[in-house]
């Protein structure tokens, strides 16, 4: 093998350790190969061989890169031990190099660390900057709307209007403010307050919060619950909230003049209860999907599912939830 197929072989093969070359070779000389080797910045070491009495072209290719040199004739007993000797240093600056790397992907985690950490930082600034204002005039808002009422009689359409109008402003507010929670969010250390809830009252009030929506597109929402199905333990606000997601969902994908269907019933699977909200709009095939999550609290757990599968309609299998379930 001459110079350049040996720098051919070089360039395709990077777990060679030591190259042993002749000064004197066809196509590319031992001392041209060494300049070669070296703009490869291979981390292949070269040793030389040379005659005897060569001393010039040896001291010549020790400047060029060559860690060591042999001459000739050759004593197999040295070439071992050069060669043993160079895959030794070979090793050694590899390991280097490795942990050169490692610590360089340490000082880079570390600097993405600190900056992330900054991140949050104004992250959090900023939602706390953004709930109080938006915090302040909705507090204005709602305490405007609560005294209309005392300004004088309403007839019973301004006065449904008004409650409607009250729930929207008071479910935003809590928005708003669980967003100083998402530091506990991501923790998985948030603790959610649950209380007993009539829920066809807490049906009721998510049916009114989207009566004017589904009034624009005329659409009708019955709502079918279990008769003496009285409360369950349950957090009101997340509770309301989903149930008004999904509903907005729903009253989105129906068509006009539509029909939704919210129906509440003893979940078979456990102690807890289903709400289920299915519409007349179009169906989802074959598709399926389901998503769980459950509370920290071992006493009242929650689970949480959405599944898609009627071929005809949409429906969301909403929630069931373990506790007190009074029937």
């Amino acid at each position: 093998m001459d110079g350049i197929e040996a720098l051919n072989q070089l360039a395709n093969d990077s777990d060679i350790a030591v190259v042993l070359t002749d000064l004197n070779m066809p196509n590319m000389d031992g001392l041209t190969f060494l300049g070669e080797l070296e703009k490869l910045q291979s981390s292949t070491k070269a040793v030389v061989m040379s005659a005897y009495d060569d001393m010039t072209n040896i001291r010549s290719a020790m400047n060029r890169g060559a860690f060591d040199f042999l001459t000739k004739p050759v004593d197999f007993q040295d070439v071992e031990i050069t060669i043993g000797k160079t895959l030794n240093l070979a090793e050694q600056l590899e390991l280097s190099r490795h942990a050169q790397k490692l610590l360089l992907t340490k000082e880079v985690a570390k600097e993405n660390y600190y900056q992330l950490k900054e991140l949050e930082s104004l992250r959090d600034s900023l939602i706390h900057m953004v709930v109080h204002d938006l915090r302040t005039p909705l507090t204005s808002y709602i305490a405007a709307l609560q005294s209309v009422a005392d300004m004088g009689e309403l007839n019973d359409l301004q006065r449904e209007c008004l409650e409607i109008s009250l729930i929207g402003g008071e479910s935003l507010l809590g928005m708003i403010n669980d967003l100083l929670e998402i530091s506990k969010m991501e923790a998985d250390s948030l603790e959610l307050e649950r209380t007993g809830l009539e829920i066809s009252e807490i049906v009721a009030l998510c049916l009114r919060e989207v009566a004017a929506l589904a009034g624009q597109k005329s659409l009708v929402i019955k709502a079918e619950i279990v008769v003496g199905l009285l409360s369950v333990y349950a957090n009101e606000e997340k509770l309301r909230r989903t149930l008004v997601n999904l509903l907005e969902n729903a009253i989105k994908f129906t068509p006009d003049a539509g029909e939704i269907k919210v129906t509440v019933e003893i979940d078979g699977l456990s102690t807890g209860v289903l709400l289920s909200i299915s519409d007349s709009g179009e169906g989802t095939g074959a598709f399926s999907s389901r998503q769980s999550a459950k509370s920290r609290s071992p006493a009242a757990p929650a689970v949480f599912t959405e599944s898609l599968s009627c071929p005809s309609s949409r429906a969301f299998s909403v929630f069931s939830m373990n506790g007190p379930c009074n029937s």
